[in-house]
């Protein structure tokens, strides 16, 4: 253990011989997840930190596979993933230049996905033609999908029964859940901004932010995007019981995913396979869907979550230990 309570990789990769179980969940994804899988097993060469490949190909190397991978394939989540691992397309270097978000939606039709991230580029161009045609094709898209369940879903779908593959299964498709956050940020900020303010005046902006309210809502991919759907529905005045109602819903749940998780229960194996059993279901599902399976299976009415999320905005902040919300897995 390092200075200041930090452990040392080196050390807890020898006591867990993660490195080698992450070769052999490359090997399995590859044989069974097809060109998913293959893009899968070449973004998990590409480094989340300083040092260099971790299962074969150098970081450089295995990114530049994986952009020209996509260039050739017809996969929307292939593409999708390439696209968010290079930093965004042509934002990124070598062959991730090859990439944009334009092809992604030609891929992927309906998906409102590449459409945020094409909204997201505009702004510098200051094209407001082009932030129009953006946000009216995310408003009559049928879905938002980045592929965010998809992933997780395929590493843990590698998992053996024995414990080492199974640690190394949680602690992937944890750290892909942590990296896929971050990709979708980017995008979000522009269209929360293009659904605010004084623009809102314009009934076709109103009309138009408010079918991407919806669809956010109703077919999100994350737990952010419902999030970001409902903060946009505020801003074109739904009504206050129905903002309360979802942001007690988002609340509860996300209680209810942490609390499946107890300090120091990972170092038992048995929750350990929980867990990953946990992730799987979760990404069958989708996170969004996953989180409408709960709240239809909690035993609480409308008005019980629009109660705790008053209950929330009249109390203070505190810290809690012990979360006595129910888990999603009961159900």
């Amino acid at each position: 253990m390092l200075p200041g309570g930090m452990f040392d990789q080196d050390d807890w990769n020898r006591a867990t011989m993660l490195p080698r179980a992450r070769l052999r969940m490359a090997n399995a994804l590859r044989t069974r997840f097809g060109d998913l899988g293959q893009a899968i097993a070449l973004w998990m060469d590409m480094p989340r930190g300083p040092g260099s490949s971790q299962a074969g190909l150098p970081a450089p190397d295995a990114r530049d596979a994986l952009a020209r991978m996509a260039v050739s394939s017809s996969d929307a989540g292939v593409y999708a993933l390439a696209f968010h691992a290079c930093g965004e397309g042509a934002a990124g270097p070598g062959a991730c230049q090859m990439l944009s978000a334009e092809q992604w939606a030609r891929l992927d039709p309906g998906n409102a996905a590449p459409w945020i991230s094409i909204l997201a580029d505009v702004p510098s161009r200051k094209d407001r033609s082009a932030v129009d045609q953006a946000l009216y094709r995310i408003s009559v898209s049928r879905q938002s999908d980045s592929r965010f369940s998809a992933i997780p879903g395929a590493i843990v779908g590698t998992a053996d029964s024995d414990d080492e593959s199974m640690l190394a299964a949680w602690t992937v498709s944890v750290e892909a859940i942590g990296t896929m956050s971050a990709w979708t940020l980017r995008g979000y900020r522009p269209l929360i901004a293009e659904c605010r303010g004084a623009s809102l005046a314009d009934a076709n902006r109103r009309q138009v932010c408010a079918a991407i309210a919806e669809l956010l809502v109703e077919r999100p991919d994350s737990m952010l995007e419902r999030s970001i759907g409902t903060s946009i529905g505020e801003a074109v005045c739904w009504p206050v019981d129905r903002i309360d109602r979802l942001r007690g819903e988002l609340s509860a749940y996300a209680e209810a995913v942490v609390s499946t998780v107890q300090p120091g229960e990972l170092s038992s194996c048995s929750a350990l396979r929980r867990q990953v059993a946990l992730i799987q279901q979760r990404s069958a599902r989708g996170e969004g869907e996953d989180m409408r399976h709960w709240v239809a299976n909690s035993g609480k009415s409308p008005q019980d979550f629009i109660d705790i999320e008053r209950a929330r905005k009249s109390s203070p902040v505190v810290v809690r230990e012990g979360a006595t919300t129910g888990s999603p897995d009961k159900h």
